[in-house]
């Protein structure tokens, strides 16, 4: 059942969203948040084959999302498992207060480096199968991490300069 549920589930890499958007720069000192879609993180199941009233299906649930800034900092986790989906789109209609304590996930450049990072992503899923009909029901094949392509972010280091007022 392993070789057949590996052979017909496709689970592609999950895109993240960036704010400041991955256009613009991301600023030292300042956080760097980082979501998915809430429609690509969530369960897919495809049928494996049905014979006679047995049908098996292949799934993979997604259980943790992770980055790595390009920053030697390592990778930080977000969207641990029961905790929803991963990230909150930062809402430029809404206030910074306004959005403190919802499930947001980000990251903070301590320096701006040579100004060019290589962000990775990486999802972690359960996958496993299940039978209707079958007189083994279902099975867990353990975890598989499938991970995007990287992302390359500028990063500024911004200063203020004050002036004494004439």
């Amino acid at each position: 059942m392993q070789e057949a549920v590996l052979r017909r589930l496709t689970v592609d890499p999950v895109a993240p969203s960036f704010s400041p958007d991955a256009t613009d720069p991301q600023v030292v000192g300042l956080q760097s948040w980082v979501w998915v879609d809430e429609a690509d993180f969530a369960p897919i199941q495809t049928p494996i084959e049905c014979i006679a009233a047995a049908c098996a299906y292949a799934y993979a649930r997604p259980v943790r999302l992770g980055f790595d800034l390009g920053d030697d900092n390592g990778w930080f986790w977000c969207g641990e498992a029961g905790s929803g989906w991963p990230g909150v789109a930062y809402d430029t209609s809404r206030t910074y207060a306004d959005q403190v304590g919802e499930n947001h996930c980000y990251g903070v450049y301590t320096d701006d480096g040579d100004g060019r990072f290589t962000v990775r992503s990486r999802t972690v899923w359960m996958v496993g199968w299940t039978c209707v009909g079958c007189a083994e029901p279902s099975g867990d094949l353990g975890l598989l991490a499938v991970e995007a392509s990287p992302i390359v972010l500028d990063v500024e280091d911004l200063q203020a300069v004050a002036t004494p007022a004439d």
